[in-house]
């Protein structure tokens, strides 16, 4: 699996307290971007990092692995915008203004 592959590859096989001794040398990039200014996934990377750290069991981390993939590949929110641009032109293919205000004249009131 993503996170044995993870674990293997991060060397976080062992106990807690072996785990722990080798952090020093098992990191991520400094956490810094091009800019000098801390990149934006980081948080996200050090919540996901801190989680594998403190548990026996690296499914309870699949959360916060998900945020953090989302958070660099934009894979969820890409996915949705593309469904919402099909709907949009299915929508328009029918001769419906899918964006079109549906209020009784812009008041608020539906019709």
């Amino acid at each position: 699996s993503l996170f044995s592959d993870f674990c293997r590859c991060q060397n976080l096989n062992g106990s807690k307290e072996e785990r722990t001794q080798r952090t020093a040398t098992v990191t991520m990039a400094s956490g810094f971007g091009i800019t000098g200014q801390q990149g934006r996934c980081y948080p996200i990377w050090m919540d996901f990092y801190g989680c594998m750290m403190d548990t026996e069991q690296p499914s309870k981390c699949a959360d916060l692995r998900d945020d953090y993939f989302e958070c660099l590949h934009h894979r969820k929110e890409i996915g949705r915008l593309n469904r919402i641009g099909k709907e949009l032109a299915k929508q328009e293919e029918a001769g419906v203004s899918p964006l079109a205000d549906t209020t009784d004249q812009g008041k608020g009131t539906p019709s």
